[in-house]
């Protein structure tokens, strides 16, 4: 009786999270029926509801995993009868089971009904696999195991990663040593968490989310990204004769454009650098001298003794923006590599010609970058910028006349071969520019801009 009422107060869901899992499961029954009461289904569909069941056993299993844990906080610390806490540790476990068993059930007389090409085997693999992952995964995060189970647990998560190459391996034994002891893996977890849990354990230190929480990452991440400053947030005094603000709109619309225009870019070794490269290049130069970031400039940090030399701010700007930039370049690169690895059919590495080309636009953008710090740096720099557009309109137009008199075309004939002897012009012209811009970029310039 005392056990009933327990239960009673306890309860294992919330009131919502069970409505929503009851809705759930009938609409899982709805579908099933009209695949089992159809002849002919497509193979799509019932590949379909076979991944939708097993993940939606893999949050059945999560859940009961939580509950366990709930279950151990609560029973841990009162003063109960063991039985009370077996019973629970029962429940849940033969609760589990029996979805997975429901689960098995019903995908093999749907495999009985269309014959689909999903064995047994792999079947009774995923099945105890799903339902493994989401019941252990709450207690492993909150340290319920101890570190040879955790050992474990993040092998056979390494396992599952590589799961596409190792099923595809030819040595037919390794893998059906592997399915095998996905089969056992919930009989196992049931068998030990009924014999070896007679009392409700104790956490064996810290959860991860709480040590992740004490290590402030996230303030730590934060502090870096505030560090940086943009240049071009406040509209500078009328006085300096910097250039005026421009709307955010306009700026992100120049970078999609410096995007599309770098990854154009890109020139093979030994081939002809053309006309709409070196366009592009001062295109670049014109629209970064507007993306300038600078890190620790605010005018208390500035005032401190050897904090920004004079000769040396144009060279922080750079830096600064620099590392700001490839950041969000890395964090989108990131995202396109697991993006290649989940959804592409093959992941290939790139080859060296494809890094040296890497290596060459990197080199050449921060040439670029160089005169945007050099154009932001001037007393006047929209005029600048105007000046080097009528120019470089002019350079174009003179360079296409040319090559049209030599009866060559001026959008793919090279102006120069890409060789070393380029890469000495575009790295000095970097470095003779950031030493003027040195020159140009003082305190009292940078101030306003604070």
């Amino acid at each position: 009786m005392m056990m009933k009422t327990f239960t009673y107060d306890f309860q294992f869901d919330h009131t919502y999270a069970g409505y929503f899992s009851k809705l759930w499961f009938l609409l899982l029954l709805i579908a099933w029926s009209a695949l089992l009461l159809n002849q002919v289904v497509s193979p799509i569909f019932t590949t379909l509801f076979i991944a939708v069941s097993l993940m939606s056993l893999f949050v059945a299993g999560y859940r009961c995993g939580c509950s366990m844990l709930a279950g151990a906080k609560v029973f841990a610390t009162l003063q109960t009868p063991s039985s009370l806490w077996q019973a629970w540790k029962n429940t849940l476990i033969k609760r589990a089971s029996l979805w997975s068993g429901l689960l098995l059930i019903s995908v093999n007389l749907i495999e009985i009904r269309h014959s689909i090409s999903f064995s047994t085997l792999d079947l009774l693999a995923f099945t105890s696999l799903s339902i493994s992952l989401g019941f252990i995964i709450p207690l492993f995060l909150n340290r319920y195991f101890n570190t040879m189970l955790n050992s474990l647990i993040i092998a056979t998560i390494i396992c599952l990663v590589s799961l596409h190459e190792i099923l595809q391996t030819s040595d037919s034994e390794i893998v059906l040593w592997l399915k095998g002891s996905w089969c056992l893996a919930w009989p196992i977890i049931a068998f030990c968490l009924h014999y070896h849990w007679e009392k409700a354990p104790l956490s064996k230190g810290i959860s991860f989310h709480q040590e992740i929480k004490n290590l402030n990452i996230v303030q730590v991440i934060k502090h870096f990204y505030l560090s940086f400053y943009s240049l071009n947030i406040r509209k500078p005094s009328s006085k300096s004769g910097t250039l005026p603000s421009i709307d955010w709109g306009i700026k992100i619309l120049g970078l999609i454009c410096v995007f599309i225009l770098a990854r154009g870019m890109t020139i093979a070794w030994g081939q002809g650098v053309s006309l709409p490269h070196c366009l592009a290049f001062i295109l670049f130069a014109m629209v970064s001298s507007t993306h300038l970031m600078g890190r620790n400039l605010h005018w208390r940090h500035l005032l401190r003794p050897g904090s920004l030399r004079e000769g040396s701010i144009a060279t922080h700007l750079l830096k600064s923006s620099v590392i700001y930039h490839l950041i969000w370049i890395g964090v989108v690169l990131m995202i396109v590599i697991i993006f290649n690895m989940l959804f592409a059919r093959e992941f290939t590495l790139p080859t060296f010609s494809s890094l040296v080309a890497g290596v060459t636009l990197a080199i050449e953008l921060l040439a670029a970058y160089c005169i945007g710090i050099l154009i932001r740096g001037c007393r006047n720099p929209s005029r600048i910028i105007f000046y080097l557009f009528l120019s470089s309109l002019l350079f174009a137009a003179l360079i296409g006349m040319a090559f049209f008199l030599r009866n060559r075309n001026p959008m793919s004939a090279g102006l120069f071969e890409l060789g070393f002897a380029y890469l000495f012009g575009v790295i000095c012209l970097g470095l003779v520019t950031l030493g003027f811009a040195n020159k140009l970029w003082t305190r009292k310039h940078l101030l306003a801009h604070l």
